[in-house]
């Protein structure tokens, strides 16, 4: 292995979170992402919510862009999602 090469366990790809700018390691497209234990968020239910709820969730105004959310933000926005039992 190269010094400079990253770990073959690494199939993540660097990316940064839309709602906190976190660097993280995105796994989509790979085989076992740990977004993957987490409920999924439709993108299209986070552009459809109002402005109120976009911001007490701590998103930025708009649509969200076709990116990740951190681990953190997305138990976070996740949580703010599920209606209390």
């Amino acid at each position: 292995m190269q010094p400079d090469a990253p770990p073959p366990e690494s199939s993540a790809a660097a990316t940064r979170c839309f709602r906190c700018g976190a660097s993280f390691g995105c796994g989509a497209g790979t085989d076992a992402c740990w977004c993957t234990g987490l409920p999924p968020i439709d993108p299209a239910r986070l552009a459809a919510l109002p402005a109120e709820t976009r911001a007490a969730l701590g998103l930025p105004p708009g649509a969200p862009p076709a990116s990740c959310l951190c681990p953190t933000c997305l138990a976070a926005v996740s949580a703010g999602l599920t209606p209390p039992s």
